[in-house]
């Protein structure tokens, strides 16, 4: 069974994760342009341009032709969100940290009240930040975790029935499932990644209707959903699905310490 289709999420002690078919090879595959690199500066993120070869042209012209941001805002400013997790919207299955910062897949569900917030069909839980404008980025370790997804969703996105991941239904999200990687378009875009990613880098552009992902492991772009209809209030989405007992963990983004929350892609 495919596992964005959403009915009902496994927990330990289930059975391996079933064959997911890949999706037809005759998907024409498009990346998009990635985000420019960026580094600290009190508080922010600041823009800039450091690659070599192709991929400094790709961002240069990136960064000259930009997007549209808001009015009063600095076109390269990019604010580095201190994600948390949110736990009225967290499934009865999923067991967080004390801190927030970290979502694993408990034995069994919990005890705990229905509210309209909660995801009470699949292990989904979303960050407590809400973003209306402005850019914001956050940093995920996703570890050995051989199943998940992350990106952002509308805040009225379906949460007491079985859900599917598309832009159309309010979701924008990186898979990973087994070996593969997908885009969540419709349909789903297989990735050709190379290298295993042990930490994702989100990024969220509001006004252009944006959001890319990076590896925070070799530095790669990963993918970017662009022109985006959010007409909404978004948040951090995290999909955790299978009984696999290793954690999502939300990190600091390296900028806030003057670092670069995307390493220096490899050669």
């Amino acid at each position: 069974m495919n596992p964005s289709l959403g009915s009902g999420d496994s927990f330990r002690g289930s059975s391996p994760l079933p064959h997911v078919p890949e999706t037809d090879s005759s998907t024409p595959f498009h990346p998009l342009p990635a985000h420019p690199k960026f580094s600290c500066s009190e508080g922010s993120l600041t823009s800039f341009c450091s690659f070599s070869g192709k991929l400094q042209m790709e961002l240069s012209k990136f960064c000259v032709s930009s997007i549209s941001v808001s009015p009063n805002a600095h076109p390269h400013t990019l604010s580095a969100a201190s994600v948390t997790l949110d736990p009225d919207t967290a499934h009865p299955g999923l067991v967080l940290s004390e801190d927030r910062k970290r979502v694993t897949v408990g034995d069994k569900r919990q005890d705990l009240p229905d509210n309209p917030e909660r995801f009470s069909h699949n292990s989904c839980v979303l960050g407590r930040e809400r973003f209306t404008s402005g850019r914001h980025c956050w940093v995920v370790e996703v570890g050995e975790r051989r199943v998940w997804y992350l990106g952002v969703c509308r805040e009225n996105v379906r949460r007491k029935a079985g859900i599917s991941v598309s832009p159309a239904l309010g979701f924008w999200t990186l898979e990973k499932y087994g070996d593969g990687y997908w885009a969540h378009t419709s349909p789903r875009i297989p990735l050709p990644l190379t290298t295993r990613s042990r930490r994702v880098v989100v990024y969220l552009d509001c006004e252009a209707g944006a959001v890319s992902f990076y590896s925070g492991t070799d530095g790669s772009h990963i993918y970017t959903f662009s022109h985006a209809a959010f007409s909404g209030t978004l948040r951090p989405f995290f999909w955790l699905w299978s009984s696999d007992p290793a954690p999502l963990t939300i990190c600091p983004v390296p900028g806030w310490a003057g670092g670069d929350p995307i390493p220096a892609p490899s050669h």
